[in-house]
């Protein structure tokens, strides 16, 4: 399971990006406000999870995604963009969560979010320059262009 946290002081756009990733991984999310990074890493494990995704911004922009286990740096997704349905969010089944890797960066892109490869519920489709999920087979919620992807260890 994903604790998601934003920025020190997030822009409505990553807001709605970690509400959006929260709705599908099964994740939780909370504003990061003037907690440390050690604080947010303490938080999730008291919560019960073991890798925390950070989202962080540019210009009121979500441009980074970056990885954490246990305070071990994992990773980081650099956006170029990132396209959110207009709408409210709707509830998502409960269920298995997988992945489907296009490509080498795909691949990468399942590692750092935790998820095996494989079919489920919800799908996170990584590759091609982009991130997206899949919901029973029907696209939704964000897609996430990628600019590039950096696994550390």
């Amino acid at each position: 399971m994903l604790y998601v946290s934003t920025s020190r002081k997030p822009s409505v756009l990553a807001r709605k990006l970690c509400r959006w990733l929260e709705l599908l991984l099964g994740a939780e999310c909370e504003n990061r406000g003037k907690r440390s990074l050690q604080e947010c890493v303490d938080r999730a494990e008291a919560k019960g999870f073991k890798r925390v995704l950070l989202v962080y911004e540019a210009f009121g922009n979500p441009r980074k995604l970056v990885f954490l286990e246990r305070e071990k740096w994992l990773g980081k997704i650099v956006l170029s963009g990132v396209k959110l349905p207009e709408g409210k969010q709707s509830r998502v089944p409960e269920g298995v969560r997988g992945g489907v890797a296009l490509d080498g960066k795909g691949r990468d892109v399942l590692a750092l979010f935790g998820l095996a490869p494989g079919k489920g519920v919800v799908e996170l489709v990584a590759g091609g320059g982009e991130v997206s999920f899949k919901v029973g087979g029907v696209p939704r919620g964000p897609v996430l262009v990628v600019a590039g992807v950096e696994v550390l260890g």
